[in-house]
């Protein structure tokens, strides 16, 4: 491979930022990115789910749309069940499921009995427990973890790494997939066991790239199990779980026996048939179970500021900067909070997180003006790429959320020439490995970006569904 020089850009891949290095004149194609616990693709919906004009968010008009569009999904992705809930004014607007939770026996999703993994949303409830620790001056943001730790984090860089490093994906680890997963439970480590045994190559220096990290959110969880006391899932269940009634969530593993039988199965696709349980080894990051129900609990507490019920898990002030920029590289475009990411579209300010294990593929958004939240969730990775979820989160913000179509401001054509050319290259995603063999799927996945003779740039191999 052949690399003249390497520069450092911004991107926005479906709503999230990746720092991309572009080596110029180097072409590659290669796979997916592994779903592992990663953050998901909003793509654009298809043109029949778009509306035009402005509809109001009400039950009955959001029952309707959701029923023409999930079981559609289902069919047409051989996924087994989904669930959807939404909260509108500190109010539970809608919560249902769709499909089977067990499709051989046509087990029906319900939205308050139903438990679904949602992955790394899981994340939200690590960073929550962080904030609560840094609120009661037991944990500071700025402060070298390795003085929280009973083990070391190498020192290579100056630099240290902080938890509001970590919270913002820019402590510099490069990817880990390491016993991400196990077996059984019998497989089931101590976090300091995984942590030491996992711990990834530091590959940039802090606060100067993102680069999602499982690894980083597991080790902030540790942090708070031993600033704590309390063993990571009983602190959540304690501290964020109880107080918000969440009574059908855990991040225990394997599940309690009151919650075991309202588990859903996951699949691959429905007509694959179902698999085991998915044990996270690496649980702050990713073991939650709960249900659409319960999620409602979850956003209503964010859309109040921290406090759902008299129960404050988070103070007004603390909500507020997670949901607020804490990292960026450029003003103009989407950036990071503390773990939630900036999904802002239609001239909409929306945050959120999403979530992916092997089987279970979810979205979290939050409108704080609007006083809206989604939660979605899908048992099965199902036949076409893309999941849906995008599709349903697209749709959604059209239906109800429409663009306000302020008007394209003018652009010098020379400097939209000259910024096209700028950018124009091959990248490579700052989410990769340069230590072990899994280095090899970041030199397969560079794609190029393009310039027409306008500076409008084309990416390859990224199509929305329209093919465009």
């Amino acid at each position: 491979m052949h690399v003249r020089s390497y520069h450092r850009f911004l991107i926005i891949a479906s709503g999230f930022v990746f720092t991309l290095s572009l080596p110029w004149r180097v072409a590659a194609q290669g796979p997916a990115p592994t779903p592992i616990f990663s953050p998901a693709p909003v793509a654009s919906a298809p043109a029949a789910a778009e509306q035009s004009g402005v509809h109001e968010l009400t039950k009955a008009d959001l029952e309707a749309f959701l029923d023409a569009l999930l079981p559609a999904q289902l069919a047409s992705r051989d996924i087994a069940g989904a669930v959807v809930s939404v909260v509108k004014d500190g109010q539970v607007l809608l919560a249902k499921g769709y499909g089977y939770a067990d499709f051989a026996a046509k087990k029906p999703v319900v939205a308050d009995q139903t438990l679904f993994r949602p992955g790394s949303i899981s994340k939200v409830f690590t960073a929550t427990a962080v904030m609560q620790l840094v609120e009661q001056g037991k944990l500071d943001l700025d402060r070298d973890v390795n003085d929280y730790l009973d083990f070391a984090i190498p020192k290579t860089f100056a630099e240290p790494i902080t938890l509001r490093r970590l919270l913002t994906h820019t402590a510099g680890f490069e990817e880990s997939l390491k016993n991400l997963f196990v077996p059984s439970s019998k497989e089931m480590r101590p976090l300091r066991d995984y942590l030491i045994d996992a711990m990834p190559e530091r590959i940039f220096r802090p606060g100067t790239v993102p680069s999602y990290s499982n690894y980083g959110l597991t080790l902030a969880g540790y942090i708070v199990e031993r600033t704590s006391g309390e063993p990571f899932d009983k602190y959540i269940a304690t501290h964020i779980l109880m107080p918000l009634r969440m009574e059908h969530s855990t991040f225990a593993q394997p599940l309690p026996p009151a919650l075991e039988a309202s588990m859903s199965l996951g699949y691959l696709a429905a007509a694959h048939g179902a698999q085991g349980f998915e044990f996270g080894q690496a649980a702050p990051a990713g073991s939650l179970s709960t249900t659409g129900a319960d999620m409602t609990r979850l956003m209503l507490a964010f859309l109040a500021d921290g406090t759902l019920d008299g129960a404050a898990i988070l103070k007004p002030e603390t909500v507020r900067a997670m949901e607020t920029r804490q990292f960026e590289l450029h003003p103009a475009v989407r950036s990071l909070g503390f773990i939630f990411m900036e999904y802002s579209t239609n001239a909409q300010r929306v945050v959120g997180h999403a979530g992916d294990t092997i089987y279970f593929h979810s979205d979290m958004i939050l409108m704080p003006a609007a006083r809206v939240g989604l939660f979605l969730s899908y048992n099965s990775a199902g036949s076409r790429s893309g999941g849906g979820r995008g599709e349903v989160i697209r749709a959604f913000l059209d239906r109800y959320f429409p663009d306000s179509a302020a008007a394209a401001p003018d652009v010098d054509p020379k400097m939209a020439q000259a910024d096209g050319r700028a950018v124009a290259g091959v990248y490579i995603t700052s989410r990769r490995s340069e230590s072990t063999f899994f280095k090899i799927a970041a030199i397969l996945g560079q794609f190029a970006v393009t310039s027409d003779n306008k500076g409008i740039l084309t990416l390859e191999g990224n199509k929305n569904l329209r093919g465009g």
